[in-house]
């Protein structure tokens, strides 16, 4: 916790499913990079490996199953990805997704962290230190990726893990939507390789960005996806913008947009206010999609103060 600003490691797995829960934790830590396309398919030192990175709590010396794989092991991935079943593939396609659809999210904690040290892998002790569970580092296999999300990586072959979801406030499950009430330990299914145990905080206001294949670093996201988790405790996000190429941000050359989220009365609010600052690129303007998680659909949606018309199906 203490002067560790950037925080990542090499993805080398000895097997397909150790090489997708790799990426599945470096895509939630603030650098991702994978060394090998595909090591899980060539003839990689993997047993030496094995023994220095163990998946799991014991290393493996004389484990045999962590050579390279033979061509009948090949043939059965390549079955496997012809069936569309859990794939090393799969799995890291679909997280690298998300982490490139938040990267709003990320370059805005980036900027926080910059400014005053706080970073954006944050231990559970240091997110929630009022939380007597989360004393002493027991919840060592999860940690807070900035303020929204609880990741929880897979870190051996397992069906089920236990995860603690801090007290005073709800849980979402990000893939589901299911809803948990905070201050308990769940037992969460982990046998589906290709989902990475998540939590967002009630409350949470997320900016994303649409899916993309590759990131363009000088091109603001329009629309700007704002995804939004509902609480009874008012909220507040900052989004951090700039050219995204040079360090004229220390100048000043920045811009800001502040969005709040409140609830009273069953009423949900949510204020954007003005974009506050200049850099070379920022566009004159920009749609904004509000994606707010409800358990039902609302009664009715206002626009400063104006009600809004549903869209038909195709609008």
């Amino acid at each position: 916790m203490s002067e560790v600003d950037y925080i990542t490691a090499d993805a080398f797995g000895a097997d397909w499913k150790q090489q997708a829960r790799w990426n599945q934790f470096l895509s939630f830590t603030p650098v991702a990079r994978s060394h090998t396309m595909k090591p899980w398919d060539i003839s990689l030192d993997t047993k030496s490996l094995a023994r220095i990175m163990a998946f799991g709590d014991q290393a493996h010396e004389n484990d045999d199953s962590a050579k390279p794989p033979d061509e009948a092991e090949i043939a059965r991935l390549a079955a496997m990805h012809s069936q569309k079943l859990p794939t090393a593939e799969n799995s890291i396609r679909k997280i690298l997704g998300l982490r490139y659809r938040l990267l709003p999210y990320l370059y805005s904690y980036a900027y926080e962290q910059y400014r005053t040290g706080y970073p954006i892998l944050r231990p559970m002790v240091l997110a929630f230190p009022d939380d007597l569970a989360c004393r002493y580092n027991r919840e060592r296999y999860q940690y807070m990726f900035g303020d929204a999300f609880l990741v929880a990586p897979v870190w051996a072959d397992l069906n089920s893990m236990d995860i603690y979801l801090p007290k005073g406030y709800d849980w979402i499950d990000y893939w589901t939507k299911k809803v948990y009430h905070g201050g308990q330990t769940i037992s969460y299914d982990t046998s589906d390789v290709e989902r990475l145990p998540l939590f967002v905080k009630a409350g949470s206001i997320i900016p994303m960005e649409k899916q993309a294949e590759w990131i363009d670093p000088v091109v603001a996201a329009d629309p700007l996806s704002v995804d939004i988790y509902p609480a009874e405790k008012p909220s507040a996000f900052t989004l951090y913008e700039d050219d995204g190429v040079t360090t004229r941000y220390e100048s000043g050359e920045y811009a800001t947009t502040a969005f709040q989220l409140s609830e009273e009365r069953g009423e949900i609010s949510v204020a954007i206010g003005a974009t506050l600052g200049e850099y070379k690129g920022k566009p004159e303007s920009r749609r904004i999609a509000l994606v707010i998680h409800l358990p039902q659909a609302p009664l009715k949606v206002m626009r400063n103060g104006v009600a809004m018309h549903k869209a038909e199906s195709g609008d």
